[in-house]
C-alpha cells in the first residue's frame, strides 16, 4: 500500500456499517480529511463525483469500500477487503496501516467482526458479552430498527424452511443481520431473501461464488469473509423471478446434491471437403476450420476460440490452469492447450499449427436431457462447458462436461453413463421368422427400433434451456418431448427408419451436436463428400467427418456414493469374506470389488454384467482397476472406452479428487484419445495409397493421382507420421507417481502401442513402395536410353561398315580377322542384331521381375491386413 502525507489524505467513507463509524472515529481522532454522504452497504463512487472534482493537486484520495462505476483518480488508493480483495486485511485494519494507528481491542473486535463475523472475533478470545456489544453495535450502525428486530424474529417463526440442509428464510424485513445473529450456530447454511435481495451464509459458499463469478465482476454480486462467509445479490439490479431462480439453483448447488460429474468424449477424423486436396496440409487446415466455425453466416456465432492462460483477463491468476499446467511436463502441453502467446517458447511457437481449442457460448444455464424408452421419467444434467479440440492432424475432440444434482442412486448413474454417450443406433432389432424360414427379413420400419430403444439405444437425447426437474410447474412428459421436437438440438433416432438416412452408410451426426454447429458445415458420408468436391464451393468451407470409435462417446465419470465405496475396499462386516480367485483350485482373501457387478457394469459402461463367468469376471476388473488410494476410499476404473472414478459422498471426499479427474485426468484420456485418433487416421491414408496402384499393373482409378503424386503424397504421409512420433506420442506426460500409473494404464487398455506398431510396420512398407517408384522413374529414364542406344546401335555398326570397306586393308592386322576368307558385312550385321534383339529382351524380363514384386508387396500388405 502506498504511504505518503496525512495532511494529503481525502478519505471518502463507503456505506455504513459498524466498521465503517469505526473508521469515521479513528479519521476524527487523528485530524485526518474525511468526506462522508452516509450512505447505505452497496455506495457507488459516482455519489462522489462532485467531492472528486473538488479535490486539489496534490490531494490523494482515498476510497473505503466503494463500487468503482465511474473511472477513479490516477493516484487514489483503494481500501476494501471484499469480492476480489478479499484475502486481504479488514477495511479498518488497511486505515490503520495507512495511518500508522495501533488498534485497541473494540477496534480489533469490529474488525474481525466485520471480516469473518463471529467466528472471527471468538478467533481472538472474545467473549460473549464482547460478540453480543459488537453485534448490537453492528446492527445499529446498519440502521437496524426495534421493528426491523421484530420483523426477523416473525420470519425466523412463520417464513422459515429446510431444504436440502439449507435454512431458507423469507424475509419480511430488508435487514439481513438480525436473522443471521438469532440463527448463529443452529445452521451451517442459511439462506435469506426479499423480492430485492438475497444472501447465503456458510459452508458451501466458495462453490456459489464460482457459479456466479460473472454477476461479480459486473457488479451485481458481491461475497466476502473467506470459504464459509457469505455472498449476496446486489439489491436494486434483479427482478423478483430473477432472483427466485438464483434461491433455487443455490439449494441445488450444495455438496450433498452434487451426485455425479459426466463427460462424453467424441473423438472424430476430419478434413477438408475439397476432392484434389492432395496435400495432408491442405485438408487439415485448422484456419479453414476455424473459420468456418466462428463465422457463421447466419450471424448467431456460438463458438469462439479460448486460449490457455495462467492470468484472467482482470490480471488474477487462474490458480486452476496453474496447477493443470504445471502438472504435465513441458513438452506435453504444446498439444494439450490451445497456448497464450505469453506461454509461448521456441520450442511451442508452432502451437497454433498443432491445436486450437473452441468453447461453446452458454448463455445463463444448459441443460443435457436424456430420455429412456418406457420411462416416465427425464435424467437432467447441467451442462458446464461444451468444449472442441481440434488438431492438426486430421483429428478431433468433442466434449460434454456434465454435473449431476439430481440423480443419486446407483443404477441411474450406470443409465446415464450408458445412454447419454450413444451417436447412432448400434443395430436394428429384427423379426425372428427369417432365422428358421426362406423368407427374406421383412420386419416393419416401426419395429426395428422397438427392442434397440429397450436396450441399447435412448429414446431421446436434446439440450435445451429450460429447467424442467426444478421447475413447480412442470408439465407431462410427453408435452415436453413434444415440445422439444421442434428444436434443432433434438434427437430421437426415428430418422433411422428413412431410407436417406443410411443410404449412404450408418453414420450420422445426431441432432443434438448438429444443432450447436452453423448449418451443413460437417458432412459425413462418401457420396456427400464427391458431390460436394465436385461442387467446387469454396465459399462455404465444409468438413468431412467420421467417428473414431463405433456408435459411443468415450465415458469419464466420477460418482460420489460412501456406502458402495465402502463395500468396494471391504470396510464393511463382509472385509474378511473369503472369496473365489482367478484359479478355482486356490481360495484366497480379495477385496470385494472384484466381483462386484455394479462396479463392473460402471468400469464397462452398462447397466448390468455382460460377463457370465466369475472368473473370468474377476480378471477383467482387476485389470481394468487402479486401486492405489482404495483404502482412503477412492477407487479408478479405465477400459478402452470409459475413466471412471468412484469415492465416498462429496462433502465427505476431498474436492480436489473431483476435480482431478475434471481437469488432469481428463487431458490425459483426451490425449490418449488423439492418439488413438491419429494413429487411426493415418492408417486410414496408407490403405488410401495403397489403394491408388492396383496389384496388377499400373491402371490408377483416380486420373489425379499418378506416380509422382503418389510418392509426394507418400512423403507428406511420413512427415505427419514423425510429427505424432514427436508432439503426440509419448511414453510419459508427468513425473507424478500416480499419474504415471494411470497414464500407464490408459495406454494399455486403449492398445495403443500395439496400434502404434502396426503403424510403424505400414509405414514402413509405405517407404519401401516409395523407394520403388523413385526407383522405378529411374529406371524408366535408363530404360528410355537403352532402348534409345539399342535403336542407334546397328547404324553405328553400318557406319563402322562402309568404313571398313574403304579402309586399305593392308593396314587391318590379320590377327582381328581374314577379310580375305570371310565377307565382312554378314558378321557386322548379325553382331548389331544379337545386340539389339538382346537389349530389348532385357527390357521385357526387367518388366516382368518388376510385376511380381509388386504382386508380393501387395499381396503381402492385403493378407496382413486381413489377418
Amino acid at each position: 500500500m502506498k504511504k505518503g502525507s496525512k495532511d494529503k489524505y481525502i478519505f471518502f467513507l463507503g456505506g455504513h456499517d459498524l466498521e465503517m463509524m469505526t473508521i469515521r472515529e479513528i479519521l476524527e481522532e487523528n485530524n485526518q480529511k474525511y468526506i462522508d454522504k452516509n450512505l447505505k452497504w452497496g455506495a457507488k463512487l459516482s455519489e462522489y463525483k462532485d467531492k472528486l472534482a473538488e479535490l486539489q493537486p496534490g490531494e490523494i484520495p482515498v476510497l473505503i469500500e466503494l463500487t468503482l462505476d465511474i473511472p477513479k483518480p490516477k493516484n487514489a488508493i483503494i481500501i476494501d477487503h471484499h469480492n476480489k480483495k478479499e484475502s486481504k486485511p479488514s477495511s479498518l485494519e488497511q486505515i490503520a496501516e495507512l495511518s500508522n494507528i495501533k488498534l485497541n481491542r473494540w477496534q480489533q473486535l469490529v474488525a474481525a467482526n466485520d471480516k469473518g463475523y463471529i467466528p472471527a472475533m471468538k478467533s481472538i478470545s472474545a467473549t460473549e458479552e464482547e460478540i453480543k456489544k459488537i453485534r448490537e453495535a453492528d446492527r445499529k450502525a446498519q440502521g437496524v430498527t426495534e421493528k426491523d428486530e421484530k420483523l426477523a424474529e416473525e420470519s425466523i417463526k412463520k417464513l422459515k424452511t429446510e431444504e436440502n440442509e439449507i435454512t431458507v428464510i423469507r424475509s419480511l424485513t430488508d435487514k439481513f443481520s438480525p436473522v443471521t445473529d438469532r440463527l448463529y450456530g443452529k445452521t451451517n447454511r442459511l439462506l435469506i431473501y426479499t423480492d430485492e435481495e438475497l444472501s447465503y451464509y456458510g459452508e458451501g459458499k466458495k462453490q456459489i461464488v464460482e457459479k456466479y463469478e460473472k454477476f461479480i465482476e459486473e457488479g451485481k454480486a458481491y461475497h466476502g469473509g473467506g470459504d464459509s462467509g457469505f455472498f449476496g445479490l446486489v439489491k436494486g439490479k434483479w427482478e423478483k423471478h430473477e432472483i427466485i431462480k438464483i434461491k433455487n439453483e443455490i439449494i441445488n448447488l450444495t455438496q450433498e446434491n452434487f451426485y455425479s460429474h459426466h463427460i462424453f468424449l467424441f473423438p472424430f477424423k476430419w478434413e477438408h471437403h475439397k476432392k484434389n486436396s492432395k496435400s495432408l496440409k491442405d485438408k487439415f487446415d485448422l484456419a479453414k476450420f476455424e473459420k468456418g466455425l466462428t463465422e457463421d453466416k447466419d450471424k448467431n456465432v456460438k463458438w469462439e476460440r479460448k486460449k490457455f492462460k495462467l492470468v484472467k483477463k482482470n490480471d488474477k491468476i487462474d490458480f486452476s490452469n496453474y496447477n493443470e499446467y504445471n502438472y504435465f511436463y513441458e513438452y506435453v502441453r504444446a498439444i494439450l492447450y490451445d497456448l497464450d502467446e505469453d506461454l509461448k517458447t521456441k520450442k511451442t511457437e508452432e502451437n497454433d499449427q498443432l491445436i486450437r481449442h473452441f468453447e461453446y457460448k452458454i448463455e445463463g444455464q444448459l441443460f443435457y436431457y436424456i430420455k429412456l424408452f418406457g420411462e416416465n421419467k427425464l435424467f437432467q444434467l447441467e451442462i458446464g462447458s461444451i468444449l472442441l479440440n481440434v488438431y492438426g492432424t486430421g483429428t478431433a475432440v468433442l466434449s460434454f462436461h456434465l454435473r449431476n444434482f439430481n440423480h443419486s442412486d446407483k443404477n441411474d448413474i450406470l443409465k446415464i453413463n450408458k445412454f447419454g454417450r450413444r451417436l447412432f443406433p448400434p443395430f436394428y432389432d429384427l423379426d425372428d421368422l427369417s432365422i428358421f424360414s426362406k423368407n427374406k427379413d421383412n420386419t416393419s420400419p416401426e419395429k426395428v427400433l422397438l427392442e434397440t430403444k429397450k436396450s441399447e439405444l435412448p429414446d431421446a437425447i436434446w439440450t435445451s434451456e429450460k429447467d424442467y426437474l426444478n421447475n413447480i410447474n412442470i408439465q407431462d412428459i410427453k408435452e415436453i418431448i413434444e415440445d422439444e421436437k421442434k428444436s434443432k438440438r433434438f434427437e430421437d433416432f426415428n430418422e433411422y427408419k428413412n431410407l436417406e438416412t443410411v443410404k449412404h452408410g450408418t453414420f450420422s451426426l445426431p441432432n443434438y451436436i448438429t444443432g450447436l454447429f452453423p448449418t451443413g458445415l460437417f458432412f459425413t458420408h462418401e457420396k456427400e463428400r464427391e458431390e460436394e468436391a465436385n461442387e467446387e464451393k469454396e465459399k462455404s468451407f465444409k468438413i468431412y467427418l467420421r467417428p473414431i470409435l463405433d456408435d459411443r462417446m468415450y465415458v469419464i465419470s466420477w460418482y460420489g456414493n460412501s456406502e458402495l465405496i465402502n463395500r468396494m475396499n471391504g470396510n464393511d462386516k463382509d472385509k474378511n469374506t473369503k472369496i473365489a480367485g482367478t484359479d478355482p483350485k486356490v481360495e484366497q482373501e480379495k477385496y470385494l470389488f472384484t466381483t462386484n457387478d455394479w462396479w463392473y457394469s460402471y468400469l464397462f459402461v452398462d447397466t448390468s454384467p455382460t460377463c457370465h463367468d466369475e472368473f473370468m469376471k474377476a480378471n477383467l476388473i482387476k485389470e481394468a482397476t487402479y486401486t492405489r488410494w482404495l483404502e482412503e476410499g477412492t477407487i479408478f476404473g479405465i477400459s478402452r472406452y470409459s475413466f471412471v472414478m468412484l469415492t465416498s459422498d462429496f462433502k465427505d471426499t476431498p474436492g480436489f479428487l473431483v476435480r482431478h479427474l475434471q481437469t488432469l485426468y481428463y487431458k490425459m484420456a483426451e490425449l490418449c484419445l488423439l492418439q488413438r485418433a491419429t494413429v487411426l487416421s493415418y492408417a486410414g491414408e496408407v490403405t488410401t495409397i495403397s489403394n491408388l496402384t492396383t496389384p496388377y499393373g499400373n491402371e490408377n482409378k483416380d486420373k489425379n493421382y499418378d506416380e509422382k503424386t503418389t510418392k509426394r503424397i507418400i512423403e507428406d504421409i511420413y512427415k505427419f507420421y514423425l510429427l505424432f512420433l514427436n508432439k503426440i506420442n509419448f511414453k510419459e506426460v508427468t513425473a507424478q507417481e500416480q499419474g504415471i500409473e494411470i497414464y500407464n494404464l490408459m495406454q494399455k487398455q486403449m492398445r495403443i502401442a500395439e496400434d502404434i506398431k502396426d503403424l510403424d510396420r505400414e509405414i514402413a512398407e509405405l517407404h519401401i513402395l516409395a523407394t520403388h517408384l523413385e526407383e522405378r522413374a529411374q529406371t524408366k529414364k535408363m530404360d528410355a536410353l537403352t532402348v534409345l542406344g539399342a535403336i542407334f546401335l546397328p547404324f553405328s555398326f553400318l557406319i563402322a561398315f562402309f568404313a571398313l570397306l574403304f579402309y586399305p586393308t593392308d593396314r587391318i592386322p590379320k590377327y582381328i580377322f581374314d577379310t580375305s576368307s570371310i565377307p565382312n558385312w554378314p558378321i557386322i550385321t548379325a553382331v548389331s542384331l544379337i545386340i539389339v534383339v538382346g537389349s530389348l529382351f532385357f527390357i521385357f524380363l526387367k518388366k516382368r521381375l518388376e510385376l511380381e514384386i509388386k504382386k508380393t508387396f501387395f499381396g503381402k500388405n492385403k493378407r496382413e491386413k486381413n489377418e
